[in-house]
């Protein structure tokens, strides 16, 4: 828009790394989802859906990514990032919006049953707006730990 030249490639879709293959303790796994790109949400920093419950005295979001059940644990956010833009349907301006920033982790557990689910669900897209390129995750390890 400002007279200045610039280049365009169009490629294929990106190949991620495969999924690392899933450690399963006491009938549960552990995994990290990790955003790719930013992931909106309804301006929450949660994935729709998820509600809080205490387990154990300790507090967790139990819901479901993709149909696939599981609780989100803890997550390392980052600040959210506002976005907006041009409308050019309306020849106006998009109201900005808060989204989760793109390498946001969510450490969370589901029934080892799920993992085949979480093969299908790596390098997809969660959340709204994904038709924008918003909500890429990859589906990452989280090991076991036993404190004593």
């Amino acid at each position: 828009g400002e007279r200045k030249l610039a280049r365009v490639t169009i490629d294929g879709p990106p190949t991620w790394p495969a999924m690392p293959s899933m450690a399963v303790q006491q009938g549960r796994v552990r995994f990290k989802l990790v955003l790719t790109t930013p992931a909106h949400f309804n301006a929450h920093w949660l994935p729709l859906g998820f509600e809080r419950i205490k387990q154990d005295e300790i507090s967790m979001w139990r819901g479901e990514l993709k149909d696939i059940p599981c609780d989100i644990v803890s997550g390392c956010i980052g600040k959210p990032v506002k976005t907006g833009g041009w409308d050019m349907v309306n020849n106006a301006p998009r109201a900005d919006e808060a989204v989760v920033p793109a390498g946001s982790v969510y450490f969370c557990e589901a029934d080892a049953s799920a993992e085949p689910a979480l093969r299908k669900l790596h390098g997809k897209q969660i959340g709204e707006h994904t038709q924008y390129g918003f909500g890429q995750v990859l589906i990452g390890t989280w090991t076991w730990e036993t404190r004593t």
